[in-house]
C-alpha cells in the first residue's frame, strides 16, 4: 500500500485517499536526541526550517538527516493507526525544487526505511484535492512556512494538467524573521541578548503575536523585559499589514507574471485562485492578493494547512489504483547549459510536460581532452541567475582540436522531476556512448 506524505517546512502529515492518519506534526527536530519535537520546544539542539536548505552534498546533510527523522516518525504514527507497516510512499515537494533537492528527499526517505514510488509537486497535489469536484482552470497560490509556489492547473477535461509553474524560497519564516528584526531594531535589544536561543524565543513570541493581531481590532502588547530592551513593543494591525506586504510582495509579482503569460484574457476574464499553505491563512494577505492580482479567490472546504496533504494522499490512492500517471500531467522548469560568455542555451523549454527528453549537439570551444558543460534550471539568459544543477564532464579519450569534439547530449526528465543524462561522441560518422559524470562544482 502506498501512503502520501506532505513533508512541510513547518508541519508534516501522512494519509491515503480521504484519510489523514495524523494532525499537523511539527517538522522540528532535536538533533542531539535525534527525534521530532513540537514547535514550541526551543534549544541549541533544536533545528527548524531546514527544508529550504535541502540538497545533496555536505551542505544538505543536516536537512536530509532531519527530514529522515520526521519521515520515520510519520511512518510510525501512520502504522500505529492503520495497523500495517508503512514502506511505500509518495512525497510532495515544492515545484521549484531542483534535481539535487529532489534526490535529497529520496535519500532522506531511504534513511527512514521508506521506498519512494515518486514525488509530486505540492501545488499539483493541492489541485488534485481542490479540483476533484470542481473542474476548472485555477491558479494555486501555495505559501508555506519556508517555500512559495504558484501553479496554473487545468482540470476542465477531467484530468489534472499543469500549464505553468514558478516558485522561490520564501514563506512564513521570512515574515517571522522580519517581525523579529523590527522588534530588535526599534526596541534596541542589546547584542548580548541576540543569541540563537534568545532569538528563537523571540521568534516564537512573534509567531503567536502575529496570529493574535489578525483578530479584528486587537493590538498585541509584547513584554521584552527578558531581552533587556529599551522599551516594550506593540504589534499593531498597521505594522503587521505593512510587514506582510513587504515580505510577500514578490509572490504577487511572480503570480501576475505567470498569469499574464499563460492565461489569455479571452479565455478567462478573472482567474480563479485557491490559497494553500499555512501562511496563506493571513486575512490581510487575501485582501492584498485580490487587490494586486484581480482574481476570484475560491474557498476550499479544508484549511490551507491540510490541502496539500489531502492532495498527496489522493495521489497515493491513484498510484495504488494505477491511474496516477494517466490523470496527472506536471511540467518541468527550463533546462539550459552555459556557454563561454556566461549566457545559456536551452535544452528543454520551461513548462514542458514531464516525462520529457531532448537532445543537443555541442562541441569543445578550445583544444582539450574533455568537454565540460554546466547545467542550470531557470528562465534567465544569464547562467548565474539560474539554479545550478551540476557539471556534465565528457572525456574524449585523447586531446582533440577546438570544434572537432562533437558530442550529442540527451537530457531526460522523469515524471517526478529527476534529471538523467547520456552522451554520444559523434566522430567520423560513428557513435561512441559514454557514461556521463554529473558533479556538483
Amino acid at each position: 500500500m502506498v501512503y502520501g506524505i506532505d513533508l512541510g517546512t513547518t508541519n508534516s502529515l501522512i494519509g491515503i485517499g480521504d484519510t489523514l492518519f495524523t494532525g499537523l506534526v511539527s517538522s522540528n527536530v532535536d538533533t542531539k536526541q535525534r527525534r521530532q519535537v513540537p514547535r514550541d520546544v526551543i534549544g541549541s539542539d533544536v533545528v527548524a526550517s531546514y527544508k529550504t536548505d535541502m540538497s545533496m552534498g555536505k551542505e544538505g546533510e543536516l536537512s536530509v538527516e532531519c527530514s529522515a527523522i520526521v519521515l520515520k516518525e510519520l511512518a510510525r504514527l501512520a502504522g500505529k493507526r492503520s495497523g500495517e507497516e508503512v514502506r511505500d510512499v509518495v512525497i510532495s515537494v515544492p515545484a521549484y525544487f531542483s534535481t539535487s533537492q529532489r534526490e535529497a528527499v529520496y535519500t532522506a526517505a531511504g534513511k527512514a526505511g521508506l521506498n519512494v514510488k515518486c514525488l509530486i509537486n505540492e501545488p499539483t497535489a493541492a489541485a488534485i484535492f481542490l479540483c476533484r469536484d470542481m473542474k476548472d482552470l485555477i491558479v494555486v497560490y501555495d505559501l508555506g512556512g519556508g517555500t512559495f509556489d504558484v501553479t496554473i492547473v487545468d482540470s476542465r477535461m477531467g484530468n489534472y494538467a499543469v500549464i505553468a509553474t514558478d516558485g522561490i524560497v520564501l514563506g512564513g519564516d521570512d515574515l517571522d524573521r522580519h517581525l523579529v528584526n523590527i522588534v530588535v531594531t526599534e526596541c534596541k535589544i542589546p547584542i548580548r541578548y541576540r543569541g540563537r536561543t534568545s532569538m528563537s524565543r523571540l521568534k516564537l513570541i512573534m509567531q503567536k503575536a502575529k496570529e493574535e493581531v489578525q483578530k479584528p481590532w486587537r493590538d498585541i502588547y509584547i513584554d521584552l523585559s527578558d531581552f533587556h530592551a529599551a522599551h516594550d513593543f506593540i504589534l499593531t494591525e498597521e505594522i503587521y499589514r505593512q510587514a506582510v506586504y513587504d515580505v510577500f510582495h514578490e509572490t504577487f509579482v511572480r503570480t501576475q507574471y505567470l498569469i499574464s503569460r499563460n492565461i489569455p484574457i479571452s479565455d478567462v476574464q478573472k482567474p480563479s485562485m485557491v490559497l494553500v499553505g499555512g501562511s496563506s491563512n493571513c486575512p490581510y494577505l487575501k485582501e492584498m492578493i485580490q487587490k494586486e492580482l484581480n482574481v476570484n479567490i475560491i474557498e476550499g472546504n479544508v484549511t490551507p494547512d491540510f490541502t496539500v496533504a489531502y492532495g498527496v494522499s489522493l495521489y497515493a490512492d491513484m498510484i495504488n489504483k494505477g491511474t496516477a500517471f494517466e490523470l496527472v500531467e506536471d511540467v518541468t522548469k527550463r533546462l539550459c547549459i552555459e556557454d563561454c560568455s556566461g549566457k545559456t542555451t536551452t535544452i528543454i523549454e520551461s513548462n514542458t510536460t514531464v516525462p520529457c527528453s531532448n537532445k543537443i549537439v555541442v562541441d569543445n570551444s578550445t583544444k582539450s581532452d574533455r568537454l565540460q558543460l554546466r547545467l542550470y534550471q531557470g528562465d534567465s539568459v544569464l547562467a548565474k541567475n539560474n539554479t545550478y544543477i551540476g557539471t556534465l564532464e565528457f572525456e574524449y579519450g585523447e586531446e582533440v582540436e577546438a570544434g572537432e569534439g562533437v558530442v550529442e547530449v540527451t537530457v531526460d526528465v522523469s515524471v517526478d522531476g529527476i534529471i538523467s543524462l547520456s552522451a554520444f561522441e559523434m566522430l567520423y560518422g560513428e557513435e561512441f556512448k559514454q557514461e556521463i559524470k554529473l558533479t556538483m562544482r
